[in-house]
């Protein structure tokens, strides 16, 4: 989830998605950079990534407005053109069992030790820094429910 604290504009780099790539998985082994920015970039003409996924118009988001979106939907943030910062804050979330992975990309190691302190891969993905925040979203199919198309990742307060 990436949660505005202030009102936020597209001059200040708001968030673009390109739709359906999450259903393809990894599309380039670049953590994020200016390699990655420079990547996601090179790849968009006209409005479409790689010829086959739209890719979103940045959106104005109030305080309050929430944007989620799974974590295979390539993203990004656009650079903050004013010179007001931008203040936002992510969160990621993941089932309750989940594993580390076998093979973490030299991408994820700083985030395994940073955000996962203890835990090697094949371990269960616990630590304090990551609680179990409520398990019974698996018992309701509704909270479940995709955004519809062509408002991935955006909900609206």
């Amino acid at each position: 989830m990436w949660l505005p604290l202030q009102t936020v504009e597209p001059a200040m780099g708001t968030l673009q998605f390109a739709s359906g790539t999450n259903a393809v998985g990894s599309l380039s082994e670049e953590v994020i950079s200016a390699a990655s920015e420079s990547f996601f970039a090179a790849q968009v003409v006209d409005g479409v990534l790689g010829e086959r996924f739209p890719v979103s118009e940045p959106a104005s988001l109030a305080l309050g407005d929430a944007s989620f979106h799974g974590g295979w939907t390539l993203h990004r943030a656009l650079a903050n053109g004013t010179d007001r910062m931008r203040a936002v804050m992510t969160v990621i979330w993941y089932a309750d069992g989940e594993r580390v992975v076998e093979r973490p990309g030299a991408h994820a190691a700083g985030d395994l030790e940073r955000w996962l302190p203890g835990c090697a891969p094949g371990d269960v993905a616990a630590s304090p820094l990551n609680p179990v925040v409520l398990d019974a979203v698996r018992l309701d199919p509704v909270l479940l429910t995709p955004s519809a198309p062509g408002r991935e990742g955006f909900v609206r307060s």
